[in-house]
This record gives C-alpha cells, structure tokens and sequence, in this order.
C-alpha cells in the first residue's frame, strides 16, 4: 500500500490537512483520549453533492476501543447536516478490517472514481454511502 500513499502525497499532505479538508470544502475531526490525539478522519468535496472520506486513522496504542468507528460515525453525521448526498472513499483490499468496518457503516463497493496507476488498481476498493434518510 506504499503505492497509494506515496502516488497521493500522503506526507506532506498530512502535514497540512486543513488546506487540503478544511472548510469551506471539506471537515477534519480530530479525537483526543486524555488530551492526546487517538484517531483523525476527514473529508472533502469531490462533486457539488458527494463527498470523500480520507485518511482515517488511529494510532495501534488507541486500536479495539471503538475510535475509528465513533470518528466515521461522527464525520457521516457532519457530511449529511453539510447537505452532502453520498460519500465515497477508496482503501486498499489488504486493509480487511477497514472494508469490514466500512461495511457494517452501511458502504457498499462501486465503480472507481478515482485514478491510480494501472499497477495500483487491482489493489483498491471503491466504496460509497447514502447520506440520504431512508423513506419508510
């Protein structure tokens, strides 16, 4: 997965999320347990009603206490209230936990609307959420 993280500048864009997700554009949540930040996620505008979720991440020490679930749940929630129909994101197939998360979230797999290297394709999942209420 080096691939993808270096074929999307993943350094220096950490180094600046705010430019990249901040507002008006897109959301960054940060998770602090006892004053120290345990997890981060975020997401930006890729069409005027769909947005992308990116860069999840929660450092091993804070893994199995629930933060990227909570951070995933609370940025779908943001999204939505932002007025955004539909979130996408993209992983890679080896990170099975993240797919498995992913899923129980409600995300299904769709057609890539991303570009990678043709070498990096057969790697990726592509997946995408409603935001929209379910009628009943």
């Amino acid at each position: 997965m080096d691939l993808a993280f270096g074929h999307q500048s993943l350094d220096s864009e950490l180094n600046d999320l705010a430019a990249k997700y901040g507002p008006p554009e897109g959301k960054v949540l940060i998770a602090k347990r006892g004053g120290e930040p345990c997890g981060v996620v975020a997401y930006r505008k890729i069409e005027p009603r769909i947005c992308e979720m990116k860069r999840l991440f929660v450092p091993v020490r804070f893994l199995g206490e629930g933060t990227g679930r909570r951070l995933c749940e609370a940025l779908i929630a943001k999204a939505a209230a932002d007025g955004f129909e539909r979130m996408r994101l993209d992983t890679g197939k080896l990170f099975i936990e993240a797919i498995a998360l992913y899923r129980s979230l409600g995300f299904v797999e769709c057609e890539p609307y991303n570009e990678y290297p043709d070498r990096m394709m057969r790697l990726m999942v592509f997946m995408e959420l409603s935001l929209q209420p379910t009628k009943r």
